[in-house]
């Protein structure tokens, strides 16, 4: 009886051993791996996920799906160099590129400032959809400063209701407010009147300074010369600093002009990065 016993109790622990065995192996199987690694993604654990679908292509190496989302993992996670190596490894010795992995190709050469690959056989690829194709051009124009390039793509998208499209818009008004200064007047003005060129870029606290300077400069040679004379050292002394600060105020004034255009543009650009970035199809 006692072993009648033993031997049903040995037969439900192999049983039960042999569920937990197979109940194990089944949450590493391809469909479970796959179901973690899309649950790691929806919830913004970009790297967890990325190491996640590469175990997935392991089990199953014509999976697409799964391959892109592991670059756009790997992308998320912003290890841009990574996802690019990801793409040309998968993608390597295809001939035919649909449009989902076409489009997260170009993305990460805007990602990664590389803006060789939008010329016209962009332009001319019958293989995007029309608003990828706008999204990405605006976006690679709008970030490497081509604004008038950004709005004509554009313009081309009026009406459209793609969220990226309608911010590109926008900010490329709100540029077109910005105010461009003049390397030529603001050099004008500071020859006329030094420190006024600097003023008229917007550094007012620089104009003044400049202007304080350098009339307290000139003052002080005129005091020189009318006292002693032309052979004056103190007057010939005052002189070269006035012509140092005066021309230092010309070069000062011309370089100030640039810098106001470039913050201004530089402004935009990180702007626009910011919204190509986050954006998320």
């Amino acid at each position: 009886m006692n072993l009648l016993k033993n031997n049903i109790l040995l037969l439900y622990i192999t049983l039960f051993l042999h569920s937990i065995s197979g109940f194990a192996q089944n949450l590493f199987d391809l469909e479970h791996s796959l179901k973690f690694a899309d649950y790691l993604f929806e919830n913004t654990l970009y790297k967890e996920a990325a190491a996640e679908y590469e175990r997935v292509i392991f089990l199953d190496s014509l999976g697409q799906n799964a391959k892109l989302q592991c670059i756009k993992a790997y992308e998320y996670s912003g290890d841009y160099a990574m996802a690019q190596k990801k793409l040309n490894a998968f993608y390597a010795e295809s001939n035919f590129l649909s449009p989902e992995v076409l489009y997260q190709k170009y993305r990460l050469l805007i990602l990664q400032q590389n803006f060789n690959a939008f010329g016209i056989d962009f332009f001319e690829n019958s293989k995007f959809e029309p608003t990828d194709k706008a999204i990405l051009g605006s976006s690679a124009a709008i970030i490497s400063g081509n604004f008038e390039l950004a709005a004509e793509l554009l313009k081309q998208q009026a009406g459209s209701n793609n969220e990226i499209l309608q911010n590109y818009s926008l900010l490329l008004n709100d540029a077109g407010k910005t105010t461009h200064k003049s390397v030529a007047v603001a050099v004008l003005l500071a020859a006329v009147l030094p420190g006024s060129g600097k003023i008229y870029t917007g550094y007012w606290k620089d104009g003044l300074i400049t202007l304080a300077f350098t009339g307290l400069s000139a003052l002080q040679a005129y005091r020189g010369f009318e006292k002693s004379g032309i052979t004056s050292t103190y007057g010939w002394i005052y002189a070269g600093m006035t012509t140092g600060f005066y021309l230092g105020n010309i070069y000062g004034a011309g370089k100030s002009a640039y810098k106001h255009n470039h913050e201004k543009k530089h402004k935009i650009i990180h702007r626009a990065e910011a919204i190509f970035t986050n954006y998320r199809r």
